[in-house]
């Protein structure tokens, strides 16, 4: 039983997602392929029903989506980016979701959701990409 509780997750992925080495970015690949969050596998399912917990309710100390986020929103300061337009952008983390400023304006109806994040962090010419 030991062994099973310090599985590595990462690296029981599926192999393509394995083929992406950098951590940060395999998560954001899981997100944008709908497959969520390392606890929430058979896995972990397995783990909780031969404890005898409640499988209803998973959840870990710290949300990776929520501390990428807030990562973002510390370098998009920073690195002081600009739109192709010459506004100024700064992302922010609220509700759950990235959202952005244009400006100093919040703009929400414009917003990431986890399964965006990968394409924006990894398209060509994406400001995210910068960040």
């Amino acid at each position: 039983m030991e062994k099973l509780f310090f599985i590595d997750y990462k690296k029981l992925d599926d192999a393509d997602l394995f083929k992406i080495d950098n951590p940060i970015l395999r998560s954001l690949k899981r997100y944008s392929l709908d497959i969520s969050d390392y606890e929430n596998n058979k896995l972990t399912e397995a783990i909780f029903i031969r404890l005898g917990w409640s499988n209803r309710y998973k959840d870990t100390i710290f949300s990776f989506f929520r501390i990428i986020c807030v990562v973002v929103e510390i370098y998009s300061k920073k690195c002081e980016c600009k739109l192709d337009s010459g506004a100024d952008i700064i992302f922010y983390y609220d509700n759950n979701s990235l959202k952005y400023k244009i400006n100093g304006k919040k703009l929400d109806k414009y917003q990431y959701r986890k399964a965006l994040l990968y394409e924006k962090a990894t398209k060509e010419g994406k400001i995210l990409k910068k960040v």
